[in-house]
C-alpha cells in the first residue's frame, strides 16, 4: 500500500491522504508457472537419465552375451577338433601295432593259403593291399 499526501505549489499539504493498492508480481523466473515448468523439466531429465541407463545396460548385457555365446562356440569347435583329433590317433594306434606284426608273419612264414587269404584282406579293407585279391573258393 501506497500512502500518497499532496502538496500545492504555495506548500500547503492536503490533509487527506490517498491510498494507491501497488501489487508486484515477483519476476517471470520466480513465478509459479516458472516452479511448474522447473519441476516438469527435472523430472523429465530424471526419466530420460533412467531410460538411457536402462537401454545402455541392457545393450552392454546383450553384447556380452553375445560375445560369451561366441566364446562357447569357439571352444565347443576346439573341443571337438581336439576329440576327434583324439579318436583318430587313437584307431590308427593299434591299428597300426596290430599291422605290422602281421605283414611280418606274412612275409616270414609259410602258411597256408586260407591264414594268407585271411590276413591279407586285412589290409584291402583300408584300401591298402598287401597281396593280391583272390576270389574265394
Amino acid at each position: 500500500m501506497l500512502r500518497v499526501k499532496g502538496a500545492n505549489s504555495d506548500g500547503v499539504w492536503n490533509p487527506d491522504v490517498r491510498t494507491l493498492g501497488i501489487r508486484i508480481l515477483p519476476p517471470f523466473y520466480l513465478s509459479v508457472w516458472a516452479y511448474l515448468i522447473y519441476i516438469l523439466l527435472i523430472l523429465g531429465t530424471f526419466f530420460a537419465l533412467f531410460f538411457y541407463l536402462r537401454k545402455r545396460t541392457i545393450e552392454k548385457q546383450r553384447k556380452e552375451m553375445e560375445k560369451f555365446e561366441q566364446e562357447k562356440e569357439q571352444e565347443l569347435y576346439t573341443t571337438k577338433i581336439d576329440f576327434f583329433t583324439n579318436v583318430a590317433h587313437e584307431i590308427r594306434t593299434p591299428l597300426t601295432l596290430i599291422k605290422c606284426p602281421l605283414e611280418n608273419v606274412l612275409a616270414d612264414r609259410e602258411l597256408s593259403e586260407n591264414v594268407k587269404d585271411g590276413i591279407g584282406n586285412y589290409g584291402s579293407e583300408r584300401g591298402e593291399v598287401t597281396e593280391p585279391d583272390k576270389p574265394i573258393t
